[in-house]
Parts: C-alpha cells; structure tokens; sequence
C-alpha cells in the first residue's frame, strides 16, 4: 500500500476515475494508528471528497427525517399527540426550573465548549477534553463535517448529540416507479413493487434524565432497544402502502396505564401514502 501522502493522491485519482460514481471507498486491513491511515486523512483527493472513518464491526446508521421547523414537526400528528407534546415540554420546563434550549454545534470555535459539555455529562469531575479530539473536531467543523447538539436546561446541559455530516442533507426520496404497476388487467398484469424493510436501533439516556428531575425512575427507563421489520408495497409511482412490526425491550418495567408495567411493547402499523 502506498504510504506518503501524494502516492495515495495518485491513487485515488486513479480509483475515482475508474468508479466516478462511487459515494464511498473501503479499505481492509489498515490498522487505526497506521502510516497508511495518517496519509490517507491527509491526502488533498481524500480531504476533497471523502471523510476517513475506521469502523471496528457493524455500521448502523438510521436516518430521521424532521422538518425544518418544530411547528411543522407537529403537524404531523392529531391534536391529542401534539397536546401531550406540548404537555411534556411544559413540564420539563417546570421540572428544571428554566427554560428547555436546544444549541447546534458546526463551527470551530464551538467545538471545546461543546467537547467539555459531553465530559460534564460523564460525571461531576468530568475530565477535559482529549487535545486529539479537540483538533479532530476542529477539522470536521472546518471542513462543514462537524454537527453536534447540545440540549440545555437553565443554562446547563443535560443531553448531547454528536455526530458528522456529509454531502446534502436528505430532503426527499425519489419517486419510485415500479416495472410492472399494478394493474389486474389482461395483458398489463402487474403487481407493483415490494421494498424489504428492517432496522435496529439502541437508546440510552444520561441519568441526569432522572436525577435533573425530568422523568421518574419507577415509571420510566433510560435503556431500550427497538427492532423493526415490515415492507412498502408500491403500487405505482403515485401510490405506496407501509406495514411494520415494531418491537421494543426495556431495560426496566415501564408504566403504560395507571398501576400497570411492561418490559416490552409491540407495534404494528399500516400507513397509506399518496403522492401529488
């Protein structure tokens, strides 16, 4: 493998144009602190186009789709959801004594503030930041990569969100025009189109969600885990049909009616989606 910065630009020269449409490269067998891997973030070609990531295992990545407003964001349901939102959010807000304020981080000079922030939330004598991390992080803020989010409470914060963003944000999805539309006519026969749907997804809270009086030990959990399984039948371009089983765990009894506990949950759903 090449180890200085311009062999590896010649390389990926060459890899980008043999695969032009490529949105990713991978590498096996690079070891985390490598010469190779120092080059490689280094390299113009990589730093133009690409973020180097050493991913040990399984990637699991999920994508949220929000609104670009809170109001919008609560449009989206009934009026009994959007007061029981409301609800919630008030009494946050009582519970802490001040006001709720969501803060996002993408600039450079954010960057310590928000790193001391996350040792702040892993307990009292939280250590200060990792000087590697700090330039790490400085970097992606300079180069548009970084996007961080810090939920504060009076003024402290009780919850951070780190993560890295890359290329366009996911607006929509293009419209997927099946083969074959459905269509019981002789002669046109079709069926449309099926997708295969599943996900797994981890949740873990901070105890400050319990200790900053936000919820309630013996009723809530700060662990769950969630898996969903289910299809989306196309039908044609225009229309779609969404099923799914959604399961959840519990790492503690939750109280879903008054008295009442349960370790899991279990969702099942079907949505009717029609494009104009």
């Amino acid at each position: 493998m090449p180890e200085t910065p311009r062999a590896i630009d010649s390389l990926m020269d060459a890899l980008l144009a043999k695969f032009p449409g490529a949105g990713g490269l991978e590498f096996f067998g690079v070891d985390a602190d490598s010469r190779f891997r120092r080059c490689l973030e280094r390299a113009n070609s990589v730093r133009r186009s690409f973020l180097v990531e050493h991913r040990p295992g399984l990637n699991r990545i999920d994508l949220i789709s929000l609104p670009d407003s809170f109001d919008k964001f609560l449009a989206k349901y009934d009026s009994k959801k959007r007061y029981n939102l409301k609800r919630q959010l008030r009494v946050a807000r009582e519970s802490v004594g001040g006001d709720l304020v969501l803060e996002r981080i993408e600039r450079p000079d954010q960057v310590l503030g928000f790193l001391r922030d996350i040792e702040a939330l892993n307990g009292p004598n939280g250590a200060e930041p990792c000087p590697n991390e700090v330039e790490l992080c400085r970097d992606l803020a300079e180069r548009g990569l970084l996007l961080g989010y810090v939920l504060r409470a009076a003024g402290r914060p009780i919850a951070c969100l780190m993560g890295k963003e890359y290329g366009e944000t996911l607006r929509d999805r293009t419209l997927i025009d099946p083969i074959h539309p459905f269509d019981l006519r002789a002669g046109h026969f079709g069926l449309g189109a099926l997708e295969l749907t599943a996900r797994y997804s981890e949740l873990e809270l901070g105890g400050q969600v319990f200790t900053g009086g936000l919820a309630d030990p013996n009723l809530w959990t700060r662990k769950a885990q969630m898996t969903d399984v289910g299809f989306n039948w196309c039908l044609n371009r225009f229309v779609k049909m969404y099923f799914d089983w959604e399961h959840t765990e519990f790492a503690n009894p939750v109280a879903y009616r008054p008295g009442a506990f349960q370790l899991t949950n279990d969702l099942y759903w079907l949505r009717f989606h029609v494009y104009f």
